[in-house]
């Protein structure tokens, strides 16, 4: 899923699109899945750039604790601990009220990314209480994604209780996903019933 030819596509997209912050959270999973550290480091590095381009300083882009992770990875963990509690302390900071949500939309990603950094840090209790709020969310298709793969929850993916929302996620979304395929199809029947009569 991340080799080198999904690589090269998103190399391509980030040049179409330009340094903006899909394009640009793509790419540096991708280099980290794949190994290569230097570059996923350099490509989180220039959130701050773009962060600091906002015209609302209440605004920021959730990349510290991916850098963080990354810095973990390559044994800088103090450096690694401080950008995981600015990212807490932000997220935090926004759930109160304190900080705009801006284009994110809701506080989905918030509690997505603030369960994330408690589990890579060992607090189960407070990572669940924030996947339990993501999920009383119905969060988005991506967000279920990242719970199925992401690498700062394996220190609960094989707890019950994680399997438990995990299956309860996955279900959801499949939900979603065969109640449009449903829609699509009615839509389609339709279009053709339609053109039968046309004849």
């Amino acid at each position: 899923e991340y080799g080198e030819q999904r690589l090269s596509l998103l190399k391509k997209n980030k040049a179409s699109l330009g340094a903006t912050a899909g394009p640009l959270t793509l790419l540096a999973e991708a280099y980290a899945r794949l190994g290569n550290l230097d570059r996923a480091e350099f490509e989180f590095q220039q959130f701050q750039e773009i962060e600091n381009a906002f015209p609302d300083k209440t605004q920021y882009i959730p990349f510290r604790h991916r850098l963080g992770y990354i810095k973990w990875l390559r044994g800088d963990k103090k450096a690694a601990m401080k950008l995981f509690q600015d990212q807490m302390e932000r997220d935090s900071s926004r759930l109160m009220g304190k900080r705009g949500i801006g284009s994110w939309g809701d506080y989905r990603n918030t509690y997505y990314d603030l369960a994330v950094v408690h589990a890579f840090l060992g607090n189960k209790k407070e990572a669940y209480r924030c996947l339990d709020s993501l999920y009383n969310r119905a969060p988005q298709g991506w967000m279920v994604w990242y719970v199925n793969n992401d690498p700062l929850l394996n220190n609960i993916r094989k707890e019950k209780r994680f399997i438990d929302l995990q299956t309860k996620l996955n279900a959801q979304q499949q939900f979603r996903v065969d109640a449009l395929a449903e829609a699509v199809n009615k839509h389609e029947m339709a279009r053709q019933m339609k053109e039968r009569e046309k004849n």
